[in-house]
């Protein structure tokens, strides 16, 4: 009898053991942790019943993590891989926010494939419209070389190129146009970027005290600025041609043809792959000292970049060799290690030639006569500006052209530099009697018509079209009807809150 009893009580333990499927779980949820008993056998549904009671997260959307991988609320925990002792993260989001999510509107300044390739598909046929228009200047009856000038907005895109495309890159195509224009059509060019805004006529300063400046160019480092100028009264072979025709020239050499950069008097140690920069402003301001000194001159734009993004680009490995290995894509780099650190050779490169150009450049004055051409706030405010003689290298007996850098208060930059001061200055209480001025004048800043700048390019604003249209309207400079236009050509991927802090500053 004794044997029968402990036979029968030892075999209703291993029933028990073999029904029991408890086990313990351990719930992560931001640093805490809580241990919770739940069926493995048991729908997922109700270890988030327990996540919810145990970390007081009533009201809350939760997901289950475990090793990574969501916990799905219908199924089976064991099912899942869930085994006892496992660790659970829990992750937790508001609800209202989730709804309010998913029923918000989409951004209208975000498109999708389908909105793209119809919007591809409109442009195309308005292009189509306008060449079959022979009324139009830019009709069909254009010349063949000019067949790069498109029907569309110039955007902040539009500056990628992509290998397979057949489109001049955006810097050669401008640069081309412009030599076709000043060159071979004799016309004065007011060349221009998409960002900038103007408040007072320039053409007065133009053609009266700027008058024998053949060049006129916004001040920018080391010399001025590729994208704001004026080229006017140039004749094919004279000096002002040559540095138009020069810089499309050198635009076109380094972007079709990176391996010549290693034909350049110090870039013989170059290797594949070339940089070759083919910049349009680190060029002109190469081709503006070539023409101020008579030598040609590559150095600052093209030779010392070719040492600088050798080593931004190298490979790793390269750089942490110690030898002059010039394999595995290592070629040139050694070269370019042991240039960056010889300041000698960088002085002859570069710094000497720059030296030699700044010296030819005198101060721009100006005369109190000219004051009313400007219509600033502040006569004559911010630095002066400079001039030269430009000549075309190893070719004396062509004609020289003078060059002017622009003083900042015909070309300031924006948002930094000269421009905010005198937008104070603008703003005055005390100088201009703020109170009485009409509503006109205090929303063009231009007490008595008058302004902080000529022109302001801002190309310091990185919110792309956007920032830039809220910061024009803020300034008085927009036209509404505009938008008609900017909203479908113009719009970029970034959302129009992008702009929020700019217009914020504008209206301060």
């Amino acid at each position: 009898h004794r044997s029968s009893a402990a036979g029968r009580g030892l075999r209703s333990r291993r029933t028990a053991l073999a029904t029991t499927t408890m086990m313990q779980l351990l719930l992560v949820y931001k640093g805490r942790s809580t241990e919770v008993s739940v069926d493995a056998q048991a729908p997922a549904e109700e270890l988030f019943k327990k996540a919810e009671e145990q970390l007081e997260l009533g009201g809350a959307a939760l997901r289950l993590l475990l090793r990574g991988k969501a916990l799905d609320r219908q199924a089976v925990l064991e099912q899942q891989g869930i085994r006892p002792g496992a660790k659970v993260m829990v992750l937790a989001s508001a609800a209202p926010a989730l709804t309010a999510l998913a029923s918000a509107r989409p951004d209208p300044t975000v498109r999708g494939f389908a909105d793209e390739d119809a919007a591809t598909q409109r442009r195309r046929g308005e292009e189509a419209a306008a060449r079959d228009n022979t009324s139009d200047d830019w009709a069909a009856g254009q010349d063949a070389e000019y067949r790069f000038c498109r029907f569309e907005a110039c955007t902040w895109q539009s500056f990628g190129h992509r290998p397979s495309s057949k489109t001049p890159h955006a810097f050669e195509a401008r640069k081309l146009l412009l030599t076709r224009l000043v060159v071979t059509h004799k016309l004065n060019v007011l060349h221009l970027d998409a960002d900038t805004a103007w408040l007072a006529n320039p053409y007065p300063l133009f053609k009266g005290p700027y008058a024998q400046h053949s060049l006129i160019f916004q001040q920018d480092g080391p010399f001025a600025n590729a994208g704001v100028f004026y080229v006017q009264n140039a004749a094919a072979g004279d000096a002002a041609a040559w540095v138009v025709e020069e810089l499309s020239r050198r635009i076109q050499r380094f972007t079709y043809h990176p391996e010549s950069v290693a034909q350049l008097a110090h870039s013989s140690w170059a290797r594949p792959p070339f940089f070759a920069n083919a910049d349009d402003q680190a060029n002109l301001n190469d081709v503006l000292a070539s023409a101020l000194t008579g030598d040609e001159f590559f150095g600052a734009g093209v030779e010392m970049a070719e040492v600088r993004f050798k080593l931004r680009f190298a490979p790793a490995q390269c750089l942490r060799r110690r030898d002059t290995d010039e394999t595995a894509g290592c070629a040139g780099v050694a070269a370019a290690k042991r240039l960056e650190k010889d300041r000698r050779w960088q002085h002859s490169v570069s710094d000497e030639l720059l030296g030699r150009a700044r010296r030819q450049l005198r101060t721009e004055r100006g005369s109190a006569d000219d004051e009313p051409l400007y219509h600033l706030c502040r006569p004559r405010s911010g630095a002066s500006g400079s001039f030269g003689q430009l000549r075309v290298p190893h070719n004396a007996s062509a004609a020289h052209s003078s060059v002017l850098l622009a003083p900042h208060s015909l070309f300031a930059h924006f948002p930094y530099g000269h421009y905010f001061g005198e937008h104070r200055f603008c703003h005055s209480a005390e100088h201009w009697a703020w109170a009485r001025l009409s509503a006109l004048e205090r929303r063009l800043c231009a007490p008595q018509h008058r302004v902080p700048a000529i022109a302001v390019h801002m190309a310091g604003l990185r919110q792309e079209s956007w920032g830039r249209r809220v910061l024009m309207r803020a300034l008085g400079v927009w036209d509404d009807a505009a938008d008609a236009v900017v909203s479908e050509a113009w719009v970029s991927a970034r959302a129009r809150d992008a702009a929020a802090p700019v217009a914020a500053a504008a209206a301060a």
